[in-house]
């Protein structure tokens, strides 16, 4: 079989692959984009291509990982070795990604009958179109953001949740709270109120759920309507002690209590209101 290689095609190809590969690495490791190094590192990347043609030895596991290794180094110049491995596996990790993508899509698209890849004596080429690349960076480029959007998302709340411990009718129950922003449930007084999930609190009471937990308590309760935890329902509330365990003063605050689970891989199951940092304002401070 005869292939014909066009090297100023294999040339441009190659710059612009390269290119859009740094600059998705620099993207996920949240590095500074400078074009120009971008630049040559991508012209190093498209050279080795060409060059690989006529000297296909070069295309051998050693060359091809030396030549990333320089390509990632002129393109974001790591002060450390640990950071140097690190944007090196990123690109790899990118590389791979992208190649696997570019397969993906070669079996959707109907017509694509030609073989992915081809040798020109020993060196191993990608055989797809520009469209296809293209399309397989967009796809890349929506699962990256869709991972890093549900990554941050988890890491935001992991930094918003904190340990508080209720206190209620002589016994203690120690969880997980997120600070929700967006708790504006207010009582009489306007102090905020906090929502549990029953598999949270049950420990406290008695019963099968929050309704049973109403019906038995010996102490007052108030109801409040919450609709941020799914739909807008009634809930039982009591008046409980919260601690947080830093020597701050306890307080003392109205918890709603859900059936529903807040969260289900069990981060949190007690949401704070967004003035529970403020309580003391309120006169709710416990001496």
């Amino acid at each position: 079989m005869t292939v014909t290689v066009y090297v100023d095609i294999l040339f441009v190809f190659n710059f612009f692959v390269d290119g859009i590969l740094l600059l998705l690495c620099a993207l996920i490791s949240g590095l500074p984009i400078r074009p120009l190094r971008l630049s040559l590192s991508s012209l190093s990347g498209a050279l080795y291509a060409v060059v690989c043609v006529f000297m296909p030895f070069l295309s051998s596991i050693l060359f091809s990982f030396s030549m990333a290794a320089w390509m990632v180094f002129l393109a974001f110049r790591a002060r450390t070795w640990s950071i140097f491995i690190k944007q090196l596996a990123t690109f790899y990790v990118t590389s791979l990604s992208l190649y696997g993508l570019c397969l993906f899509v070669l079996m959707l698209l109907p017509g694509q009958n030609r073989a992915p890849m081809f040798f020109v004596q020993d060196a191993l080429f990608l055989n797809v179109s520009a469209g296809v690349i293209f399309l397989s960076v967009a796809l890349l480029s929506f699962l990256l953001k869709l991972v890093f959007h549900t990554a941050k998302k988890a890491q935001n709340v992991k930094k918003s949740v904190q340990r508080i411990t209720l206190s209620y009718d002589g016994k203690q129950k120690t969880l997980p709270a997120l600070y929700d922003t967006g708790n504006f449930v207010r009582d009489s007084r306007g102090s905020g109120v906090c929502i549990a999930d029953w598999e949270g609190v049950s420990p406290l009471f008695s019963g099968q759920n929050s309704r049973d937990a109403a019906i038995f308590s010996a102490k007052s309760i108030r109801f409040f309507t919450c609709s941020g935890i799914g739909r807008e329902e009634t809930l039982p509330a009591f008046l409980m002690t919260l601690s947080d365990g830093n020597h701050t003063p306890e307080i003392r605050r109205w918890v709603a209590v859900t059936n529903k689970i807040l969260d289900q891989s069990g981060r949190y199951h007690l949401l704070l209101p967004n003035d529970f940092e403020g309580a003391n304002q309120y006169g709710d401070t416990v001496h």
